[in-house]
């Protein structure tokens, strides 16, 4: 059976590629289809690949930044059917995408309903708990964790300035590695720490800061170690889910968020796990109760079976007449834009 290939880049100090690793982690053990992981960096490297594994259809994970490069013509010349797997993207947006990127695609919302017959919806990837975290133990000190990149919006000193003002008693965790796209030498976060650090003044409220990044499996451990793990994201409109909250509930550890568009998906939490709502110790103490609903649903299981229900539909729409004809409009639509720049020189 020809493989279906997931495509991503190869930069680690990025959420985007992390993501795409959970995904494949969901994927690779499918019985129905065989899934594919592979990083490049430029179309012809994407077109080898394709050629050499006989490729029945592509996934991309795609963010503009990231592999940009890859949307339109080199996806469209592979002639196979190929998915865009979304990352900031809401409903409102769907509605209004064709197939100019990609011949389809699928974004990882579960409170999204797109009617858009291009788009797909799937839920979170929740990875099952590391073999080592059996092995860990909620602290004995109330602590309070977080992680991410320094990009704007995060919320780290919102996060630090309310647990200070809670707690006389207190661990503040935070780790914020540089990134590979939006904070290369790792100067912002740096900048972010410091100013976490200045809002401490109460002698017993510390606050530990690291820089490194992490694997997935370190981070989920790193996320363990916590009583609780918080993320307070700012509201920022047309922005897609936050994967942080992923790795924080395959962490297995009770969670405090912000009421971001971010966390949209989790806002029926019972009891409330939004800080707006409810003080940190409070939502510690509720456990893993909120969030039960959550792990239970958002399985590697349920991811499979969703991308497999996504490539039954999408394969079942293809045939060569129906390929051949995307190719000859696509072909078309090139000529008209190079001939609409041409007259405009």
């Amino acid at each position: 059976m020809s493989p279906i290939i997931l495509f991503s880049h190869s930069q680690r100090q990025c959420g985007v590629q992390q993501f795409g690793k959970q995904i494949f982690e969901a994927l690779r053990d499918s019985t129905k289809y065989e899934f594919v992981y592979c990083e490049v960096g430029s179309p012809a490297e994407v077109r080898a690949v394709s050629l050499a594994q006989h490729a029945r259809a592509a996934l991309f994970n795609f963010h503009p930044v990231t592999i940009g490069w890859a949307a339109g013509w080199t996806a469209w010349s592979l002639q196979i059917p190929t998915v865009g797997i979304m990352h900031e993207m809401t409903t409102e947006l769907a509605e209004q995408v064709d197939d100019t990127l990609f011949d389809y695609y699928i974004f990882h919302d579960p409170s999204a309903k797109p009617r858009n017959p291009l788009f797909f919806t799937a839920g979170r990837v929740v990875l099952p708990p590391s073999k080592t975290l059996s092995d860990l133990s909620a602290p004995s000190r109330f602590t309070i964790g977080s992680f991410g990149f320094a990009t704007a919006g995060k919320g780290f000193e919102a996060l630090t300035a309310r647990a200070h003002a809670e707690f006389d008693d207190c661990l503040i965790r935070l780790n914020i590695p540089s990134s590979e796209f939006c904070d290369k030498d790792g100067s912002q976060a740096r900048i972010v720490a410091e100013r976490c650090r200045s809002i401490i003044s109460k002698p017993g409220v510390d606050i530990e800061i690291t820089h490194d990044f992490m694997s997935l499996n370190d981070v989920q451990n790193y996320l363990a170690r916590n009583t609780l793990n918080a993320f307070f994201y700012e509201d920022q409109e047309a922005r897609g889910i936050s994967s942080a909250v992923d790795l924080a509930l395959s962490a297995r550890r009770p969670i405090a968020l912000r009421r971001s568009s971010m966390f949209r998906h989790m806002f029926d939490a019972n009891p409330s796990i939004f800080i707006e709502e409810r003080s940190l110790r409070d939502i510690a103490e509720s456990g893993l109760a909120p969030l039960q609903p959550f792990i239970d649903r958002w399985t590697p299981e349920g991811i499979r079976a969703d991308y497999e229900k996504m490539f039954d539909a999408i394969l079942s729409r293809e045939t060569e007449t129906t390929a051949r004809l995307r190719w000859y409009q696509r072909a078309a639509k090139v000529e008209q834009l190079l001939s609409a720049h041409a007259a405009g020189r």
